[in-house]
């Protein structure tokens, strides 16, 4: 994170990620994504050869956007985060 220049508060490995606390959650597995997204958090779903026979309509319904690479994930965030904004004002 720190090569790429990605600013964070810390970094946590878990198995039981989505009931931690934090503001965007990014993985590979559609099971935890979904899992993540039923306990209200925002969700990225990082595109791999497993997952990509999920459909990007069930994502889009849910709430849930792929991603293909670090900046494609730093682009969806700055749009939640643009998103957020409007909605707080």
């Amino acid at each position: 994170m720190a090569r790429h220049r990605i600013e964070f508060n810390e970094l946590i490995f878990s198995e039981d990620k989505y009931n931690l606390d934090y503001d965007v959650f990014i993985d590979d597995s559609p099971e935890n994504v979904t899992k993540a997204y039923e306990k209200h958090k925002q969700c990225l779903l990082y595109n791999q050869p497993w997952n990509r026979d999920i459909s990007n309509k069930i994502g889009s319904v849910m709430g849930i956007r792929r991603v293909y690479n670090l900046y494609h994930a730093i682009d969806a965030i700055r749009e939640l985060t643009i998103d957020e904004d409007r909605y707080k004002k």
